[in-house]
């Protein structure tokens, strides 16, 4: 009895220094029966969580990023955009005689070049703008009639409102027993004075030089004409020569303006060939006898361009000498097409025709 007593003292001296966790999982004694039973943890009953308020967006958060939205008030306060109307589409169409001029436009006496990819085909010359700022070209209806030609300028210098080109041209015409060649080069000074007025000189070196007999027939079969010229033998004609250039536009608008053109041959050395008769179909500036001077070797013109959407048109009147020189750079008619002012000016014409569309349905048209 002692040793049980001892031993049942020693247990209960053991089971109070346990910690509770070990002994809740050693289990609890359950009353008579003495069997050790595992208590089952309690269920707690998930707490409800209160549903989040949804916050309102805010002007700042649908806004572009530096932007703001109307207010609700602003919005009320804000008027209706009137409709466009068929007048005002109308009136809004990109005209060339309504647009600003374009001082750049032209090719013929300036500095200028045709734009990259551009084309041009004219009575005078036929040119394309094979890379920026420069151009290619030559006459047709010379090449029919057998003169070879080809023309070149090149606008390597843009400062402002000032370009400078440097062209160059040359022709050759050949036949059985004669040879002519012709080779010009100078450069062009442009400035734009103002949105309407510009201003362009110009000067050229050129060298002229033929030999053989010419036979003025076969120049004028191309024609179909008999000529009463005959022949012109031995001729031995080398001649040079600087000429100056100073033209005037005033542009009125895209389409229509004016332009003043003066030239002169300035100085001339062996124009006469040494004393052998040239025709002056070939030399127009060779006196031929004659003493030379500037007075005899003069062009003046003044003349109206208009200028379409791919057409081009030039007539005026002027004074030469010699006679109706200065119908050569009188009349003109081109065609052109192709290059980046070209495209703008489609694109802004497929812009308004895409509104009036629009308007016609009573919508805005998607792009």
């Amino acid at each position: 009895m002692l040793l049980m007593f001892c031993s049942m003292t020693l247990l209960a001296a053991v089971l109070t220094t346990l910690p509770a966790s070990a002994q809740s999982d050693a289990g609890g004694w359950s009353g008579s029966t003495g069997e050790a039973e595992q208590e089952a943890p309690e269920e707690q009953a998930p707490e409800e969580q209160a549903p989040e308020e949804e916050e309102e967006p805010t002007a700042s958060d649908s806004a572009p990023e530096g932007e703001e939205l109307l207010s609700p008030e602003q919005m009320a306060a804000a008027a209706a955009v009137p409709e466009v109307s068929r007048a005002q589409i109308e009136w809004l169409r990109p005209r060339l005689r309504k647009l600003p001029p374009n001082p750049r436009a032209q090719v013929d006496y300036t500095a200028y070049t045709l734009d990259f990819g551009e084309v041009r085909i004219g009575l005078s010359n036929t040119q394309i703008g094979i890379l920026p700022r420069t151009q290619v070209g030559t006459n047709l209806p010379l090449n029919l009639l057998g003169i070879q030609n080809a023309n070149v300028k090149v606008n390597p210098l843009r400062l402002g409102r000032m370009d400078l080109a440097i062209q160059g041209s040359g022709y050759r015409y050949t036949q059985e027993d004669f040879a002519a060649q012709y080779w010009a080069v100078g450069p062009t000074l442009s400035a734009v004075l103002s949105e309407r007025w510009g201003m362009h000189l110009g000067g050229q070196y050129w060298s002229v030089a033929m030999d053989g007999t010419f036979s003025a027939g076969e120049v004028y079969a191309a024609f179909g004409m008999v000529d009463d010229l005959g022949l012109f033998p031995n001729i031995a004609y080398q001649g040079q020569a600087a000429s100056a250039r100073l033209a005037v536009d005033y542009r009125l608008n895209r389409r229509d303006s004016f332009v003043l053109d003066v030239s002169s041959v300035l100085w001339m050395q062996d124009m006469t060939g040494g004393g052998a008769k040239v025709p002056a179909m070939l030399a127009p500036y060779a006196a031929t006898g004659e003493e030379w001077s500037p007075l005899n070797s003069y062009r003046a013109t003044v003349a109206y361009q208009m200028d379409l959407k791919r057409l081009s048109l030039k007539a005026g009147v002027g004074v030469s000498s010699p006679n109706y020189l200065w119908v050569l750079s009188s009349f003109e008619a081109s065609y052109r097409f192709g290059g980046s002012t070209k495209a703008d000016e489609r694109r802004q014409r497929a812009a308004w025709r895409q509104d009036r569309r629009g308007q016609r349905s009573g919508g805005p048209e998607a792009p």
